[in-house]
């Protein structure tokens, strides 16, 4: 028998098929190990989540049930009422007023625009506005939370919708009753109350405690002393099911009503100023003034008017977007608080600053005469061709000092200030450090907003701002209130109070007490902020100088010597231009045991003795026609 040869990749296939077939029915036992592994691995799982629950459940179970319970409630704040503000003798100048409102919870609102929009138009409808104008409002709000959709709404609306809500489900809509500002003689009081108003994103971003429904101080009291006014907000608990709806409703915390605050201001007062001085503006041909009077025994405020004023009952109830255009577009910019935010060169004013400056210095004595026809002539250092003429407003002849300051002599004032003849002047730096003793070149630190700094203009400052050199000239011009120096009216009124009191600047007081009840008010003392180093007898010659300005016969403020009791004043007529003048007066009464200083500005009025005389003097007829002097 014959054998077909078996090639040798045939026979090595073979064995590796066998081999194969070997292998897939091998049974390999399993390790020892292996179960022992599995089950602990089992054991340590099951025993995390015994640990873990147990963790939460003892030591985290108040912390979840409270994230619990917070996905099913809402928080809706109740908003305190403001404290209330009164003026000197215990008038209220605002009063909170009930109104209603409509409040929206955006994290409730309806994910269905067909039901947004149906439930929209039953609001609309009711309150006889265009739906669009609810869509536009929540479109445009920059709350995540709530929103105020409507401001105020009439009582019978409110009932309505309470009815409409109820019948369509609209469970995102609350109908709140809240409190709201009204302003008593707005528009004579608002430049020192200001208004409240509702908070923006800019608001919320500068103070974590406010909350997107409310209303706070924007500027005036409200805006300085709004952490006292506003109180403590309460919590109304929204208990809501899983379709949002409300299920029930608690007070978690009630509202705490703001403490109440008495200013130093004079109601009548107040009101008498702001009259005369509209009257008086008007009359003069301008359009803008500014008034302040002080108690210079502590520096209290008894009246501080801004005019043309504004109704700040408007912003309070909420201003519309024309009206407010109109405010800031006016040229007169009655939202501006003159008194502590205009700047403006004080002209003969501050003539008593600087001769206290030239006694106390020794640059003059009161009894020495300058001889004044009407102009001084200096000629130029570097070219005695040149001359320069410093003009007064009237020749005035031989004058002492209670003359100077009396008839306002620019020549004297000329000559102690900068220099002329045999007399050395004070110079710049005397000047200017004696202006500066009185604070004019800083704020007074009233309690207002946007309250700014006087400029005192020095050769530094000079050689920085306009790179020029300081000059003579521009000494004289500082020593009559002229040149580049600027006050503040409340700054102005500071410094004669300290004149006025024997040299003590106080800053100026608006706030007498703070106080939850009438029985137990914390009353605030007045703040030194310097003490000017003069004698007394020289601040009585400042004063005899004052007092000639009424009572003499050349005196500038005449007109104030029909005031019942007896007034010193100076006058002063600020040029601002070619053709423009300032005018100012600052007055005080009783001479000799002064308890009111009023200062006047009325811009682009003309002369002081004319257009700011007759401010001051129905001032001072309000303030002491009930006293007995």
């Amino acid at each position: 028998m014959k054998y077909q040869r078996t090639e040798f990749e045939e026979v090595f296939a073979d064995v590796a098929f066998e081999s194969d077939k070997d292998n897939s029915r091998l049974e390999v036992p399993i390790s020892r190990k292996t179960p022992y592994i599995f089950l602990t691995f089992i054991f340590l799982l099951f025993s995390f989540f015994w640990v873990r629950t147990l963790w939460l459940a003892i030591f985290e179970g108040e912390q979840w049930s409270l994230i619990a319970a917070r996905n099913t409630e809402r928080v809706f704040p109740i908003l305190a009422p403001r404290g209330i503000i009164y003026d000197y003798s215990g008038e209220a100048l605002v009063e909170n007023v009930p109104i209603f409102r409509i409040v929206v919870d955006l994290t409730r609102m309806p994910q269905d625009k067909n039901i947004l929009a149906s439930q929209l138009g039953y609001i609309a409808k009711s309150l006889e506005i265009p739906q669009s104008e609810l869509e536009d409002r929540l479109a445009k709000s920059e709350s995540s939370t709530n929103l105020v959709l409507i401001r105020e709404v009439k009582q019978e609306n409110a009932v309505e919708l309470s009815l409409i809500q109820a019948q369509n489900d609209i469970f995102w809509m609350s109908i709140e009753s809240v409190p709201e500002r009204v302003y008593r003689d707005s528009t004579a009081f608002a430049h020192v109350l200001g208004y409240t108003s509702e908070v923006t994103k800019e608001d919320i971003g500068s103070q974590a405690n406010y909350l997107p429904t409310e209303e706070i101080g924007k500027t005036g009291i409200e805006a300085s002393f709004d952490g006292i006014l506003r109180g403590i907000t309460g919590k109304n608990i929204f208990v809501v099911d899983a379709k949002g709806k409300t299920d029930k409703t608690f007070i978690e915390q009630e509202a705490k009503s703001g403490k109440n605050i008495r200013l130093t201001i004079d109601s009548k007062l107040q009101k008498a100023l702001f009259k005369s001085l509209a009257q008086e503006t008007k009359k003069a041909g301008a359009r803008s003034a500014a008034a302040v009077a002080l108690d210079p025994r502590d520096g209290s405020v008894r009246a501080l008017v801004s005019f043309p004023s504004y109704d700040n009952n408007a912003f309070a109830q909420g201003i519309s977007s024309e009206d407010y255009s109109k405010l800031i577009s006016d040229n007169a910019k009655p939202l501006l608080n003159r008194v502590v935010s205009g700047l403006y060169p004080s002209g003969s004013v501050i003539k008593p600053v600087v001769g206290l400056a030239a006694l106390t210095e020794k640059v003059i004595t009161p009894q020495k005469r300058i001889s004044d026809p009407g102009f001084i002539t200096v000629s130029n250092i570097y070219d005695p061709s040149i001359i320069y003429t410093y003009r007064d407003w009237k020749a005035h002849g031989s004058t002492n000092f209670v003359e100077a300051i009396a008839e306002s002599c620019d020549v004297y004032f000329y000559t102690v200030g900068g220099g002329y003849g045999d007399i050395i002047g004070l110079g710049i730096d005397r000047l200017a450090g004696w202006l500066r003793q009185f604070n004019l070149d800083k704020e007074t630190g009233i309690d207002l907003p946007s309250e700014v700094n006087g400029l005192i203009p020095t050769p530094e400052w000079k050689e920085k701002e306009k790179g020029e050199p300081w000059v003579l000239g521009n000494t004289y011009h500082l020593s009559i209130g002229q040149g580049d120096l600027l006050v503040t009216p409340i700054g102005l009124a500071t410094a004669i109070s300290s004149i006025v009191n024997g040299g003590t600047v106080y800053k100026p007081k608006l706030i007498e007490s703070i106080f939850e009840k009438k029985d137990f008010e914390n009353k605030t003392e007045g703040q030194v902020i310097n003490k000017i180093s003069a004698s007394e007898e020289n601040f009585n010659w400042v004063k005899r100088g004052m007092r000639a300005a009424v009572n003499s016969s050349e005196g500038t403020a005449k007109l104030l010597n029909q005031v019942k009791v007896s007034v010193a004043a100076k006058t002063g007529t600020a040029q601002v231009g070619s053709k423009r003048t300032h005018a100012w007066i600052a007055a005080y009464a009783p001479y000799d045991d002064p308890e009111l200083v009023v200062v006047v500005l009325i811009e682009n009025g003309g002369e002081g003795s004319i257009a700011a005389a007759p401010v001051a003097k129905a001032a001072l007829d309000a303030y002491f026609e009930d006293k007995d002097q």
